[in-house]
């Protein structure tokens, strides 16, 4: 990759780059002993006087074509009950190695690929495993993030029962071309009924918006917050496309219908 010197904005442009993953994606991972393990546990925690939690549910119905995180197309049920009881193994594993109530737990994200796909069983069974082996009392925020096609009453009853506090999602922009470029739901009813059903069980409703992309325009960015504030969620993220991670699939259609550029101090102001 050749980076071109343009004086103070270095890179007052963007590029494709196609090897951004998280979580971290690995086939030689490295597996200590269980000691070991215990001991680099303990070390890093020593000092730590509260705690983060992030959970990553790596499924999702579509491929977001902006998304650069680790995800895979939902194939079957039967898989993501694999993966959570994986991942409470891993809860349970730690916890044996480890005292895991020594540091009260302040923060909780769920976050994907689409957590929304969990059924209400295994939302319970995480619920139980994190409340069983953290100390819980003083959590500040609980977030759980929603694809707005897969919000249902059954999910949020599971999810106010183990004490979601957040719930979150992804708008990203109101323009149905750029909906369409996303490989977005274009049914903005859907978004406005998922916003209206969790305000009705949250008291914190959370919507992401997406900007910045070649060829938009600020406009637009208003229209889509006017948006966000008419379906009365309680807080917006905004935050700028990340040209370096997305598909090579969405470089090609927005080079195809767009000469127009968003540069990098453009999207910073």
């Amino acid at each position: 990759m050749q980076l071109l010197d343009r004086g103070m904005l270095k890179f007052d442009y963007q590029f494709p780059l196609y090897n951004f993953f998280f979580p971290t994606q690995a086939l030689n991972v490295y597996q200590p002993g269980r000691n070991q393990f215990a001991e680099m546990m303990v070390t890093a925690n020593k000092s730590a006087r509260s705690r983060a939690l992030y959970f990553h549910i790596p499924f999702c119905e579509s491929i977001c074509s902006f998304c650069p995180f680790t995800r895979g197309l939902y194939k079957r049920a039967e898989d993501i009950d694999r993966y959570t009881q994986a991942l409470i193994g891993e809860i349970e594993y730690k916890a044996q190695v480890m005292d895991l109530k020594a540091v009260p737990v302040r923060a909780i994200f769920f976050g994907g690929g689409t957590p929304s796909l969990l059924s209400p069983r295994n939302i319970y069974d995480i619920g139980e495993a994190l409340h069983r082996h953290f100390d819980m009392r003083d959590v500040q925020e609980f977030s759980f993030e929603f694809n707005v096609t897969s919000v249902t009453e059954d999910r949020i009853r599971a999810l106010a029962a183990i004490g979601i506090t957040h719930a979150r999602f992804g708008l990203q922009t109101t323009d149905r071309e750029w909906r369409h470029l996303f490989n977005l739901d274009p049914d903005i009813g859907k978004i406005e009924r998922a916003a209206e059903l969790l305000r009705g069980h949250f008291g914190h409703v959370l919507c992401d918006i997406l900007y910045g992309m070649n060829g938009s325009h600020e406009q637009q960015t208003l229209a889509d917050i006017d948006k966000a504030v008419e379906m009365g969620v309680s807080n917006v993220d905004i935050y700028p496309i990340n040209n370096a991670a997305t598909s090579v699939k969405l470089h090609k259609q927005i080079k195809a219908r767009f000469a127009d550029v968003m540069p990098a101090m453009r999207k910073l102001t």
